[in-house]
Parts: C-alpha cells; structure tokens; sequence
C-alpha cells in the first residue's frame, strides 16, 4: 500500500517593463510632461512690427501630446494545491490561469523556472517536476498567442529554465492565457510530509 503525500506549489509573479524605444518624437528614455516641447524646438516670441517695442509677452509653446510606454503585466494564482501523491507515483494537476498582457509590445516571452519540493523529511528535486503549457485558453485576437508546450508529450523537466508561451506579430494591446500543467515524479524514497516549493514565471 502506497503512502500519500501532499504537494504544493507556490507562485510568484513576475512584472518587467521594456525600455521604451527611441523615436523622432520622443526623449529615448521617459515620456515627455506636458510641459515639454518637441526635440530640436526652441521657445518662440512673438515677433514685434519694425518700430514698435518689443513685445513683453512670449509666445506659449505648442502642446504636446503624452506618449504611451510599452509595458508588459503578468497574472497568476498567488497558490495551487496539487493535491496528494503516492510515493513512488507520477502526478500531475493544473495550476490555474496565467494570463500576460502586452501594451505596444510585438514580442515576448515567458520563461519558467521551479524551485525543488522539500518538506520536513525530504525533498524531490527539480528533475522530478515536469511543466506543460497546454494551449491558449483565451487570446484577445491576432492569433499571436503561441504555447511552449501544446500537449503532454512535449512536456519539459524544470531542472533548468524552460519557455512556457510566446507571442509575436501584434503590436496592439493583447492578452494570452493558459492553464498550465505540473508533473511530479514522487521517488520511492519521498518521505511523508507536506511538500512546498516556487514556481516562477517571468515576462520579458
């Protein structure tokens, strides 16, 4: 008879916001105030009629318009309950909804990386965590949502970081989601415990 274990991952988020690229319009880095003139712009005067006095009032400079900045944003369950194992089995179970939203982005990625599970008694090594992204659950349009890791066969260890979804080809605002799925091999020498450990995923 099989003892059971149980498992419990923890997740973080991870948020990063692209540098801003350089335009004609634009500083390279920070978005203008609204006090800013365009680059290369001087302060004008009004111009005075020849033989009348210098006018004592300057012209406003012309308004300018606040640029948005890139920004990428990335949400997950704060923790998923995977539930009990049986030593010496393989077990899997879903850690919820991840959802990535970029802004003016056209590219990004999303890595994963797991810490080992350990508990009072032991621990079961990365080695021993698979991750498999499973398809997009909710894309917001342009079909630029792409999974790591469409079905279990392609399932990837986490010994090392892994991709876990990507987009490309929008340039909009838009969303990817997926419910992703963990695979635990428990070794026949686990012992019985409560076993914790981080999954993270970042956005870059």
């Amino acid at each position: 008879m099989h003892t059971r274990i149980l498992l419990t991952a923890v997740l973080f988020t991870a948020v990063i916001q692209p540098s801003p690229t350089p335009s004609a319009s634009a500083p390279a880095m920070g978005t203008p105030s609204a006090e800013a003139t365009g680059p290369g712009a001087a302060p004008t005067t009004a111009r005075t009629l020849q033989g009348s006095a210098p006018s004592s009032r300057r012209a406003k400079p012309p308004p300018t318009r606040a640029l948005a900045e890139p920004s990428l944003t990335i949400s997950v369950p704060t923790t998923a309950n995977l539930g009990g194992a049986s030593v010496g089995s393989t077990h899997s179970a879903q850690l919820g909804t991840i959802t990535v939203t970029g802004s003016d982005v056209s590219q990004w990625d999303v890595t994963v990386t797991a810490t080992a599970l350990t508990a009072a008694g032991g621990s079961i090594a990365m080695s021993n965590i698979a991750y498999w992204s499973g398809p997009v659950t909710a894309d917001s349009g342009n079909d630029a949502c792409h999974p790591g890791q469409t079905t279990a066969a392609e399932q990837v260890t986490l010994n090392a970081a892994r991709t876990a979804f990507s987009h490309s080809g929008a340039t909009a605002t838009e969303s990817c989601s997926w419910n992703p799925t963990l695979v635990v091999t428990v070794p026949t020498t686990a012992a019985v415990g409560q076993y914790t450990g981080t999954i993270t995923h970042s956005v870059a």
